[in-house]
């Protein structure tokens, strides 16, 4: 079999080298030292180990790795199958190879093979690098016996011999700690399995990442053993997520459980930008019909939920703006407000993707100026005032941060290029009765429940562009002043409006799960006071 396999890399070898030699330019050479980028059927683990005083181990430390699960697959004629021995280089760094996903263990001791200095379990995922790097503490040694007897003395003659040193005292223990990581989901609750967990142990000169791979079994639940005592990084990183890292201390023989809820990333959807007619027919506010054109932009595909408001003010708290009595957010005890207590908050289970409710004008602004600076965008609302007035006077809207959309912007992107009275394609023709589509696009008096509740965002059809609940769920805020339509409108088109330059309400628009239909239909306006706040009024958010 040994011979078949070599045979097998001997032609390989010599395939790539025909290959290779036509114009010379195709060929690669790699050094006999040098380990390939892992193929999709391998993958490669590799690390460094480390010494209590934060050095490198040197060479010469044993490092073994072995298969816990899934032994029928060991190879005879290769190692990758099977449990591997190497030796660190000069730099206390090693590398290994394997050909089968699975659990292993990889473990290091000392040159002579006899202390077990520390050990690491982990999911090989095939075509993956994995680091791990074991920092290692190894117990004091102990302490010296006591001397043998003094020999007698000899009558008349010479002392006796004095009797030797007795025998040193056993080892001292190895002090290790351990470390569970649990991932879960901050809108859902359910853990998350997929998750990269990476382990810093700082102080460590030179160290990198600890990686655990994948967790097949979908769990969550991540764990580090045989962990020295000192400080460490956790990041914890997931495609769609924020990202998180904190910082632990390891200080005895324990495990410590770190618990890690992710705010999901809000997905934006790119509209190309374009020109529409604005308004509609049914209200006299409504009118007239006019062009206006908006540049391209982003724009959250749901209302903001319960979860991500949350995390908002477990930041930065409940401020007073735009009033002396008047918070961002109402705690209100009924069935429509999604989070309860003061600090830290938290949602209702069942709560999570709900929009979030009972937050107002300022409220919303300063949780768009804050997701800003945490996604390293530059903020388009001025800072905090107590009155207020500070968020439009330093409005810009060409910084790329997030904000409310403008009254045209929404509109715009509410219709999504249709010219009916709803965007799914029907006209309100009937004042009694209800599109008879509507029940699969928008939350609203007829389809939400008894009593009238809103409902988890994007369970219902999304519009041309992918959004969803643009009718009906709840009211959304605007970044706008309310104002009637300039009646010159219709034959003065505008571009990229941002409503009047003062007023005392802001425009919402949408419909709430409580309206009749006539109230959900695109072109449809409402307003309130900015520092009011409402069980059916939430936002969404946009950037350019």
């Amino acid at each position: 079999m040994k011979k078949f396999y070599s045979l097998l890399l001997m032609c390989f070898i010599i395939c790539i080298l025909l290959i290779g030699c036509g114009d010379g330019h195709n060929t690669v050479i790699l050094p006999g030292n040098l380990t390939p980028t892992p193929s999709s059927n391998k993958a490669t683990i590799s690390g460094t180990v480390y010494k209590q005083d934060g050095t490198v181990a040197t060479s010469g430390y044993i490092v073994t790795l072995i298969p816990v699960s899934d032994t029928s697959k060991i190879s005879s004629s290769e190692n990758y199958g099977e449990k591997q021995t190497t030796y660190t280089n000069a730099n206390g760094h090693y590398s290994l190879t394997v050909s089968f996903a699975g659990t292993y263990l990889i473990e290091a001791k000392t040159p002579d093979g006899l202390t077990l200095l520390g050990s690491q379990g982990f999911t090989v995922k095939l075509g993956s690098s994995i680091i791990i790097n074991l920092g290692l503490v190894q117990g004091p040694t102990g302490g010296t016996g006591p001397s043998g007897p003094t020999g007698g003395t000899g009558g008349t003659g010479p002392s006796g011999p004095t009797g030797g040193t007795g025998p040193s005292g056993p080892p001292g223990p190895v002090y290790l700690g351990a470390l569970t990581v649990t991932v879960q989901d901050a809108s859902e609750s359910k853990p998350i399995g997929n998750a990269t967990v990476s382990l810093i142990k700082t102080g460590l000169t030179g160290a990198s990442a600890d990686l655990i791979s994948l967790d097949s079994a979908g769990s969550g639940t991540y764990t580090f053993n045989n962990l020295a005592y000192g400080d460490y990084e956790i990041t914890v990183e997931v495609q769609g997520y924020e990202k998180q890292t904190r910082n632990i201390s390891i200080t005895g023989v324990e495990t410590i459980n770190e618990i890690f809820t992710l705010l999901r990333l809000t997905v934006l959807v790119s509209i190309p930008g374009g020109t529409f007619q604005m308004g509609g027919t049914q209200q006299s506010n409504e009118l007239p019909f006019h062009p206006v054109t908006v540049s391209p932009f982003y724009i959250g595909d749901h209302e903001v939920t319960n979860a991500e408001f949350c995390a908002f003010l477990n930041v930065l708290g409940n401020q007073l703006e735009g009033s002396t009595t008047i918070r961002w957010f109402t705690v209100s005890n009924d069935d429509y407000c999604g989070i309860t207590g003061s600090y830290p908050f938290t949602v209702k289970p069942n709560y999570e993707n709900r929009p979030v409710v009972y937050v107002n004008w300022y409220g919303s602004v300063a949780y768009c100026n804050w997701l800003s600076t945490r996604d390293g965008f530059t903020p388009c609302y001025g800072d905090y005032s107590t009155d207020g007035s500070a968020r439009r006077a330093g409005f810009n809207i060409n910084n790329n941060g997030y904000r409310l959309p403008t009254e045209a912007e929404w509109e715009y992107a509410c219709k999504a290029g249709s010219t009916t009275d709803y965007y799914w394609g029907e006209n309100y023709n009937n004042p009694v009765g209800s599109p008879f589509n509507i029940g699969n696009y928008a939350w609203y008096s007829g389809n939400s429940g008894s009593p009238f509740n809103h409902h988890p965002v994007k369970t219902l059809l999304p519009n041309n562009f992918n959004l969803y609940d643009m009718s009906g769920n709840v009211w959304e805020n605007c970044h706008d002043w309310y104002a009637s339509y300039d009646p010159d409108s219709a034959t003065n088109p505008t571009t990229d409006p941002t409503g009047p330059p003062s007023g005392t309400h802001i425009v919402i628009c949408g419909g709430d799960f409580d309206d009749a239909a006539i109230y959900c239909r695109s072109g449809h306006r409402n307003n309130a006071l900015p520092a009011s706040r409402s069980g059916t009024r939430g936002f969404r958010i946009v950037r350019r």
